[in-house]
């Protein structure tokens, strides 16, 4: 199911929702924007699949924290698909989103896309280590380009990165 505005989405019957798909770039969505669409979606406990694009908006760390506390409930979500960039997301942020992806056990393939935001190394290697020790993602794909990362603090990632053997494809960009 796909949902291009806040208002439909809101509107919509969730029980059913198994894959969804919510595209809400460049909306001005705020922090009461971000707490607003993480209440709908905890109501999503069946979901499989979510993509979720925020691309462009005023999204900030609390607004993560929020919409992590929804993800988290998702115990079922196989594949989740987030992109979260050119908003105001930092470390804390990152460390929100990676402690509710510990609770996605079932979780296959999960696609960062979070450029253009002020994460620095202690984030980045937050959602890196998550990988590492509590799932069983085969696929993943992080782009972290135009963050408040340094060459050497990329090139660490991408040896942690690396370690993980249960990853079948990788794409990482910084």
């Amino acid at each position: 199911m796909y949902f291009g505005g806040l208002d439909d989405f809101a509107k919509s019957d969730t029980s059913s929702h198994q894959n969804l798909e919510l595209n809400f770039k460049r909306n001005s969505i705020n922090q009461a924007g971000a707490n607003h669409l993480a209440f709908g979606l905890c109501q999503l406990k069946n979901l499989l699949n979510l993509t979720l694009g925020l691309f462009s908006n005023q999204v900030q760390d609390d607004g993560v924290f929020h919409l992590s506390l929804a993800i988290g409930g998702m115990i079922n979500l196989k594949k989740l698909r987030l992109v979260l960039s050119n908003n105001q997301i930092t470390d804390e942020g990152m460390i929100s989103l990676s402690r509710s992806l510990k609770l996605c056990k079932k979780l296959l393939s999960l696609r960062l896309t979070l450029f253009e935001n002020n994460i620095s190394f202690i984030g980045a290697q937050n959602s890196i280590s998550y990988v590492r020790k509590h799932s069983d993602i085969k696929v993943l794909k992080l782009n972290l380009e135009s963050n408040n990362l340094l060459r050497r603090d990329a090139q660490i990632i991408k040896q942690s990165i690396f370690k993980i053997r249960r990853l079948v494809k990788l794409n990482f960009q910084c």
